[in-house]
């Protein structure tokens, strides 16, 4: 009650608003979206975090963070990968998940 009350500024009758397995599902989402924020904004990105930065933006957009555009940056980010890494399972993973989210609002 103390924390509630005193350091967030709750009132002590607050009710959690969302279950907690959809509480850590933001919390979770917004982690995320931080990381992806944090890999966005490097000048010199690694393959390894382009790469990394391609799968947390297909992460968001499969939880609903993002919405299901903006597969060119997606495309960008796997193509600078590609140069350095190869076409691994993962980056070949990652392509396969961009084609399924741009056919998914078509079938709709």
């Amino acid at each position: 009650q103390k924390l509630c009350y005193e350091y967030l500024g709750l009132p002590l009758e607050a009710n959690a608003i969302r279950c907690v397995p959809c509480r850590k599902a933001l919390r979770d989402g917004k982690a995320k979206q931080q990381r992806y924020m944090e890999l966005l904004a490097l000048d010199q990105r690694t393959p390894e975090e382009s790469l990394e930065a391609a799968v947390a933006f297909l992460d968001l957009v499969d939880v609903g963070f993002f919405g299901a555009g903006r597969f060119d940056r997606v495309r960008a980010l796997l193509n600078a990968a590609r140069e350095d890494l190869g076409e691994q399972a993962r980056w070949r993973d990652a392509l396969a998940r961009v084609v399924e989210l741009e056919e998914r609002p078509r079938q709709a």
